[in-house]
């Protein structure tokens, strides 16, 4: 845990992959939100920063929001079970 409570990521292939999936929803959000642009004007933020989830991944907080109001996006790994 680091100074903040969170748990850190113990191997890198576990990063990667975390970011990975990060990536993959930003762009079904992006999607799901007709583009980049309307994605930016419904957060209230630069287009160049909502372009930058594409090859960075959505941040945690964002992904978090999104999952609240767009919870089709997102896959229940309880009903997949």
């Amino acid at each position: 845990m680091n100074e903040l409570n969170i748990p850190m990521m113990t191997s890198s292939k576990t990063a990667q992959t975390a970011t990975r999936d990060r990536k993959i929803l930003a762009i079904a959000i992006i999607d799901a939100f007709d583009g980049v642009k309307s994605t930016a004007i419904h957060c209230g933020l630069a287009v160049s920063t909502v372009s930058d989830w594409k090859a960075k991944g959505i941040p945690r907080s964002w992904a978090k929001y999104f999952e609240t109001i767009r919870p089709d996006l997102f896959i229940n790994t309880e009903q997949n079970k």
